[in-house]
């Protein structure tokens, strides 16, 4: 029992029992409505020594509810029905596929699964969305015996999650497998050897699997790796003929390519459309599986060489360039030699490269003697989609995390050889080459535009989709 005073009340032995022991009390409650406020038990009698006396002020009666009858019907409650969800979910308005592992007939697959993917019109989706079907499409119809896809990643200049296409299509690729059972994902960046690896980006963040039907949610389902790759724009001594392939041959289910700033030299695309030189492309393809492997190509054209060069990059170098020239007396040609990138002049336009591609797909389709020892089995090529698009680069990505990257090394070269043409006029000055280096990278990297002065056109670039069969 509980008193006003926050104590309990001990209990006394009923002395009119002759068993002794505690009391047992009955059913109904037994609680006085109100004693005095100097109340106490009568004294125990002399038979029952153990009986104790205690004062009681006031007491609390414990309300209990009442034993209710009938049995609950459970049939009333709404029936909950678990199935395996698609994880994880995001905004980009992309559906899945049918979770089924059951392949489509061969005439008819390509038709069935495009229709089954919907891509929303917005953002990278707008003029990537058809060659990202296709690939889903490929990579669905051969799901049933895949329990690993392999995606290799070669971004150009260098991997950066934004402005790069590759965190969306490996998302995509993430949310259309089916749920069940699990199909990991490998993805493999192609890098550079001078690349900090502690750059190397992960995509998606977060992927966790199944929400439903096993223990394994918070188990990530995609592996980022890093493999070494030749710097194709290097004016290094050329390489061997290609091909080179990075990772083993006939392996890769998905391979992205993809530039949107123009190289720094020509080396890079001088020989890409041949098997006779060492192409980027032929070193791609080699790696597709024969399984419907599917390559992603984006790469920008003269136009677009251009249009980077005139409306993304000119207005803030040029008139940095010409503001350095006058204030440290360096030499004109520093302006002229740094503003421009020479391979601009020399890309080929969309239907150039439109029809080297075809080219090329129908050389390695027939074979050859380089080729053969890394097919294993004859293989097929086509390309099966090429769009034209234009994308618009944010300053940031264009800037910080692909051209200073990129042209860091040819400006420090630059700089330091017009520092040295003109070391007797910069005698009194305290200005060291590394300063001028600096203030460069700055003024790209932050320089405003001036009024009127910013983009107004996408950078273009020719979207190409490959896709090897056996």
């Amino acid at each position: 029992m509980l008193s006003v005073n926050g104590g309990f009340l001990p209990l006394a032995e009923d002395p009119t029992d002759p068993r002794g022991g505690f009391a047992h009390p009955p059913q109904a409650p037994m609680l006085p409505a109100a004693r005095p406020a100097d109340y106490s038990f009568p004294k125990p009698s002399e038979g029952h020594p153990k009986a104790i006396c205690s004062p009681l002020r006031q007491y609390i009666a414990t309300i209990t509810p009442p034993d209710e009858g009938g049995y609950i019907d459970w049939s009333s409650l709404a029936s909950v029905t678990t199935a395996a969800a698609e994880s994880p979910a995001t905004d980009s308005g992309t559906a899945p596929l049918n979770s089924q592992r059951s392949s489509p007939t061969p005439d008819t697959s390509l038709s069935q699964s495009l229709d089954a993917v919907q891509i929303s019109r917005s953002g990278i989706e707008a003029w990537l969305g058809v060659a990202v079907k296709i690939m889903l499409s490929n990579v669905y119809s051969m799901s049933s015996t895949l329990t690993s896809v392999k995606v290799l990643s070669h971004a150009l200049p260098s991997p950066s999650a934004r402005g790069h296409a590759f965190p969306f299509i490996i998302n995509a690729i993430h949310e259309h497998i089916p749920p069940s059972p699990t199909v990991w994902i490998n993805v493999f960046h192609a890098v550079p050897g001078r690349f900090n690896l502690a750059e190397l980006p992960t995509s998606p963040p977060s992927t966790p699997g199944p929400a439903v039907g096993g223990d394994d949610y918070f188990t990530t389902k995609i592996f980022d790796s890093a493999v070494p790759i030749s710097d194709y724009q290097s004016d290094a001594p050329k390489f061997p003929s290609s091909p080179h392939p990075v990772v083993p041959p006939s392996t890769v289910n998905v391979s992205v390519v993809e530039r949107y700033i123009p190289p720094t030299s020509a080396n890079e695309f001088a020989e890409m459309f041949t098997t006779t030189g060492s192409s980027l492309l032929v070193d791609r393809l080699v790696e597709l599986s024969p399984n419907h492997g599917t390559f992603i190509f984006i790469y920008p054209t003269r136009t677009g060489g251009r249009t980077f060069m005139n409306e993304y990059l000119g207005p803030i170098l040029d008139p940095l360039l010409r503001s350095m020239v006058v204030v440290n007396g360096l030499s004109a040609d520093l302006s002229s030699t740094l503003g421009r990138m020479a391979a601009v002049d020399s890309l080929p336009e969309f239907e150039t490269m439109q029809r080297k591609i075809n080219m090329l797909c129908r050389q390695l389709s027939r074979g050859s003697s380089s080729l053969e020892r890394f097919h294993g089995r004859p293989a097929t090529f086509s390309l099966v989609y090429s769009s034209k698009e234009e994308v618009v680069v944010d300053r940031k990505v264009w800037a910080s995390d692909w051209w200073i990257k990129q042209e860091k090394p040819r400006i420090r070269t630059t700089v330091a050889k017009f520092f040295r043409m003109a070391q007797k006029l910069l005698a009194d000055s305290n200005m060291m080459p590394t300063d001028l280096i600096q203030e460069i990278i700055n003024g790209v990297a932050s320089k405003p535009y001036a009024e009127s002065a910013t983009p107004r056109n996408g950078i273009e670039v020719g979207v190409f989709v490959i896709k090897r069969s056996s």
